[in-house]
């Protein structure tokens, strides 16, 4: 299946935006939507966030830019018309971390369901964006892995399996329709051990 998606998109699946080369056009653009008036959020608060649109996820609808824009008080936009369903804000600063930032966007894959017709499938996929390429989570995981875990365990999401795409680690998450991938890197300066958010990608997948 051919991919539908942007390099701003693809920067978010991988959940390591700081390792991609962006091109100078799609910096431009993510210099404009920065530059629109936006909301400021602490890391814990733009997580609060991701828990508040996976809270409030419960159909397809819900994916779309529309809904997004209104949990973050943002606005996105479409950058390349040939993905029309592809929405996208970002890079905005992450509040109290300089170095830090943080984006969002929402689009569509076709897909097949357990039956072998042809589906639709919706995604919301979220990402923190490490300006400095220090990769020094540290000012970010004032919530990290496992406080995001319980808080899912508590909204009655479960506990999937653990393993890693392109070489970043990630949990999957499961409630009704809804599959979730929490990407995650170790602390670097602090604990060797700690568990901290990179990325949430939210997949909207209905089976039957």
């Amino acid at each position: 299946m051919k991919a539908k998606t942007s390099v701003a998109a693809l920067c978010l699946l991988l959940a390591a935006c700081s390792t991609i080369q962006i091109t100078a056009k799609e910096t431009e653009a993510m210099s404009h939507t920065t530059q629109q008036k936006s909301p400021e959020y602490t890391a814990p608060e733009v997580l609060e966030k991701m828990l508040e649109f996976i809270r409030s996820a419960n159909t397809p609808e819900d994916f779309k830019a529309k809904h997004v824009e209104k949990i973050f008080g943002i606005r996105m936009e479409n950058q390349d018309k040939k993905y029309p369903g592809e929405f996208f804000f970002g890079t905005s600063p992450v509040k109290g971390a300089a170095d830090w930032g943080w984006n969002i966007n929402s689009f569509d894959t076709p897909d097949k369901n357990m039956q072998g017709e042809k589906i639709i499938k919706n995604h919301v996929n979220f990402g923190f964006f490490d300006f400095n390429e220090s990769r020094d989570f540290s000012s970010i995981c004032q919530t990290d892995l496992e406080q995001f875990h319980q808080s899912l365990v508590n909204l009655g999401m479960r506990y999937g399996y653990e393993t890693e795409w392109g070489g970043v680690p990630y949990r999957t998450y499961m409630g009704k329709n809804i599959f979730i991938r929490i990407f995650y890197r170790y602390e670097k300066s602090k604990n060797s051990n700690h568990k901290c958010i990179s990325g949430i990608h939210v997949t909207y997948r209905r089976e039957y």
